[in-house]
């Protein structure tokens, strides 16, 4: 999934010809390639897709899947679909979050940048309160915790 996005990040920044945008990809690529031994670019590639993988997945796939004919608006779907996480073990760990703890506000704001996503979080429960719609969240722990037992669960499958 992360090199996908890597791939399709950078196709999309070639297609619109967003110069600014490659200028910083070729400046990461370039620092990986020609900077840093290749053990440590290969070991950033791998635990950066790790990580990417596993809080992706932590906030996605254990939330409610929609049926075909159940097509709520935007919003709605956005509530139903993602799940916020509290960071439990101080700022080291909201960091290696890399704001995928604020999958909510990412999804219904994804061009407001990543740093004022946890103040968006504040105005989207009281929003969420007023409206009575669900707005989840739950430690992270929690969330890692009920992934983990939903990824086992899906390996047992028969």
């Amino acid at each position: 999934m992360y090199l996908l996005w890597r791939a399709l990040s950078l196709l999309t920044a070639i297609k619109r010809k967003d110069t600014y945008e490659l200028g910083l990809m070729s400046i990461n690529y370039a620092w990986m390639a020609f900077c840093l031994p290749p053990a440590v670019a290969i070991g950033h590639m791998v635990l950066g897709g790790f990580m990417v993988g596993a809080l992706v997945s932590a906030t996605h796939q254990s939330e409610e899947v929609m049926a075909e004919g159940d097509e709520p608006d935007f919003v709605t779907g956005q509530f139903r679909s993602t799940r916020d996480a509290e960071t439990v073990f101080g700022p080291v760990e909201t960091w290696l979050w890399g704001g995928m703890d604020t999958q909510l506000e990412h999804h219904l704001f994804p061009t407001v940048p990543r740093y004022n996503y946890h103040k968006l979080r504040p105005i989207l429960k009281a929003w969420a309160e007023k409206h009575n719609v669900d707005y989840r969240i739950s430690p992270s722990t929690t969330i890692i915790a009920d992934n983990w037992k939903l990824l086992n669960k899906v390996a047992h499958a028969p």
